[in-house]
């Protein structure tokens, strides 16, 4: 006999008392338990509500300068998103059996291990945390005197303290933090720089401002379409028409002639 996917049947004994129970790994049930006395007949519709038991996979986000708080932690296969707190932690809730990849993502960070790989979740999982590190972005800049470049000018970043120095062609590139605003300061022996500091603000790309410029192509301007050249047929010229005076009827006298 045919039975509906995920029906049962179970034969008992005549007056049978007892309890029925459902169980299946991952899963609750609704209610738990039935329980039945002297039974006398068959039973129908007694269903059960399953639901999926969730779980957690839960760790912390840390860098050198202490918790990173909101760091987007995605896992894939439908498992879910989360964000770190302000202490750097998070708690993703997947369904039993989940497997797959937990990956975070901050702008300006790079982290370590770059995504973690979880074998089927049959409990909840802890410490499934990442190193967090600020990515460094440069600046790139000349410094010359007229047309002459200047090298040996040490260049330091405030805040931050990191440094570089100008090569012979006076070119310089510096590394500062994603966000980084503060100033650089330009110092050599026998020069004085005016300004003496250069501000930045945000900066959140490389900057490089000895690179090429960049041209932009050339604008090819539509095709004018010349219309066509209507030619207008010669006109013909139909010749006057000469019109015959009326003729005048000249009166000639003869002279008499004697008879």
């Amino acid at each position: 006999m045919y039975k509906r996917q995920g029906s049962y049947s179970a034969e008992v004994p005549y007056k049978w008392t007892g309890t029925v129970t459902p169980r299946k790994p991952g899963y609750t049930f609704e209610p738990a338990s039935r329980p039945y006395e002297g039974l006398l007949s068959s039973q129908m519709g007694h269903d059960y509500q399953a639901s999926v038991i969730r779980l957690t996979i839960s760790g912390r986000i840390m860098s050198e300068a202490g918790p990173v708080a909101d760091v987007t932690v995605a896992a894939d296969n439908n498992g879910g998103v989360a964000a770190t707190d302000a202490n750097g932690e998070f708690q993703l809730a997947v369904d039993y059996g989940w497997r797959g990849r937990i990956t975070p993502t901050k702008e300006g960070y790079n982290f370590t291990p770059p995504n973690k790989a979880l074998e089927a979740v049959m409990q909840n999982v802890a410490g499934a945390g990442f190193v967090a590190k600020v990515k460094m972005l440069t600046i790139t800049y000349s410094i010359v005197f007229g047309p002459e470049p200047i090298p040996g000018v040490i260049v330091t970043a405030q805040p931050g303290g990191t440094t570089a120095v100008t090569d012979p062609k006076g070119k310089y590139t510096i590394q500062v933090p994603y966000g980084w605003t503060g100033d650089l300061v330009f110092e050599k022996e026998g020069f004085e720089f005016d300004p003496p500091t250069k501000p930045y603000t945000n900066v959140t790309d490389n900057i490089d401002m000895t690179a090429p410029a960049r041209v932009a192509p050339p604008v090819t301007p539509p095709a004018t379409t010349t219309p066509p050249v209507t030619t207008t047929p010669p006109v013909t010229t139909t010749p006057p028409v000469t019109t015959t005076p009326p003729l005048s009827l000249i009166h000639i006298s003869e002279p008499t002639r004697p008879y």
